[in-house]
């Protein structure tokens, strides 16, 4: 499950962060740390964890930030934090960013669209490759984006 939030504040405090080498492209910096408290300390905005997340998986630990505009100075700030389980395919995702992100909407394009009982829309997702079939559940939530996903 993935669940995606938005917000606004100051710039990115890389002192206790380590650069993570990206060769790919030069405008977009990925930063690392051992520590969930340094990770949510240098981030540019407020960002409050699930406080129960279920039995089964561990406590989160961050994945990357990502600086996704260089040139701005640390503004455009995303985080990824991770809880993984016993199981190697179960994970539970956060990503958060303070910027938008309109492109996430394009889950609505390429998906199915069902309706709930309780109104909400939701939009289902299937890839398939010789070796994997994917799917997604999508929604969101007032400012929450929230995903699903399974591979077979």
């Amino acid at each position: 499950m993935v669940f995606l939030l938005t917000a606004c504040q100051k710039t990115l405090d890389t002192q206790n962060l380590k650069v993570y080498n990206n060769v790919y492209n030069q405008d977009v910096k990925h930063y690392t740390t051992e520590s969930l408290d340094d990770a949510i300390s240098s981030l540019p905005f407020e960002l409050k964890l699930p406080k129960k997340i279920p039995k089964e998986f561990n406590q989160f630990q961050p994945v990357f930030i990502t600086d996704w505009d260089s040139h701005k100075e640390g503004k455009d700030i995303a985080i990824e934090i991770r809880a993984t389980s016993e199981k190697e395919e179960n994970n539970l995702s956060v990503h958060a960013q303070n910027f938008d992100m309109s492109i996430l909407n394009s889950f609505k394009q390429d998906g199915d669209k069902l309706t709930l009982e309780n109104k909400q829309d939701v939009y289902i997702n299937t890839f398939y490759n010789d070796d994997q079939h994917t799917s997604n559940i999508s929604w969101i939530n007032k400012e929450f984006f929230i995903q699903s996903n399974t591979a077979a």
